[in-house]
């Protein structure tokens, strides 16, 4: 009788590891691309050491955490990280992706932009310009290729499951020091196009478009770090003087200082608050950008 009783035990506590509930992450943080590329230096290094410590903290172990830092934050290794987290994603996961780095509008390449342009996140080896039959962006990674695989990782998690993606980025802006202010921005205003193209004017461009809601999907929330025709400041923070990305550093905050549950909309109400803070202390305008599939969902980035 002991045996059996021990033997069902084992059995159970198998099942319930086998289905345990797991959180994971990508990080992907870029802040030196390579010299020719055209792109300047951020501080996007710093993000991840406020992030990462936060993460782990919260539930999020060593193992489940994957971490593309410059040079390993090519286009291909993004994809085989996306890749790896639909390919171990389970039911009822929690999966968090963070993306430090510039951003850029490019051309629509399959017309399903009303504004003709797509948004796109720039890994390590990616151009700043078109160059006709050398580089035509084939390393951007554009919204419609990252949404493909978004869509599958919300397939695995299930209804049960929560996806929250934080961009740190930016479509616009001059994407480098302002004058003589000690400013560092994220992102530029030259779209990315072959020569010749009409460039329509960009205004109200979400991040990343076309989520729904759906019968056995996962809900998914996205916070950018701002509006399509505004500018990514980074944020010195004025006791360490370090830079940091205003969202990332905004979302550490609040998870540090608010320990109870509250919906993706309270949570993006408090990063807009406290963002609407920062842009009136140094007097340039940067709103908060939010999508979300469910309003109601609970947060858990650390939880």
């Amino acid at each position: 009788m002991k045996h059996s009783i021990l033997i069902v035990s084992f059995f159970a506590t198998c099942l319930f590891n086998l289905n345990a509930q797991v959180n994971r992450a990508l990080l992907v943080a870029i802040d030196r691309y390579p010299e020719n590329s055209g792109w300047t230096e951020i501080h996007a290094s710093n993000d991840l050491k406020i992030l990462l410590p936060l993460l782990k903290q919260n539930g999020y172990k060593q193992e489940n955490i994957c971490i593309l830092q410059n040079e390993s934050a090519t286009k291909a290794a993004i994809i085989k990280a996306l890749n790896k987290i639909v390919a171990k994603s389970k039911k009822g996961d929690r999966v968090y992706i963070h993306f430090s780095c510039h951003g850029q509008c490019m051309a629509d390449d399959n017309g399903d932009e009303e504004d003709g342009v797509d948004e796109a996140l720039i890994p390590y080896d990616a151009f700043r310009r078109f160059t006709k039959d050398k580089y035509e962006g084939e390393n951007h990674l554009r919204d419609d290729e990252l949404n493909i695989y978004l869509e599958k990782i919300r397939k695995k998690l299930t209804k049960s499951g929560n996806l929250i993606i934080a961009l740190d980025a930016c479509h616009s802006g001059t994407g480098s020091r302002v004058g003589d202010d000690d400013d560092y921005i994220r992102g530029t205003s030259y779209v990315f196009a072959p020569d010749g193209y009409e460039i329509p004017e960009i205004q109200n461009v979400k991040t990343i478009q076309h989520h729904r809601q759906g019968k056995n999907l996962s809900a998914i929330s996205i916070f950018g770090a701002c509006q399509a025709n505004e500018t990514n400041y980074e944020y010195k923070d004025p006791v360490e003087k370090d830079y940091y990305g205003t969202l990332t550093y905004i979302l550490v905050k609040i998870m540090k200082e608010n320990s109870e549950e509250c919906t993706v909309t309270q949570f993006y109400e408090k990063i807009r608050e406290e963002m609407q803070n920062i842009s009136t202390s140094r007097k340039k305008k940067q709103t908060p950008y939010f999508e979300t599939t469910d309003e109601s969902k609970s947060i858990y980035i650390g939880k």
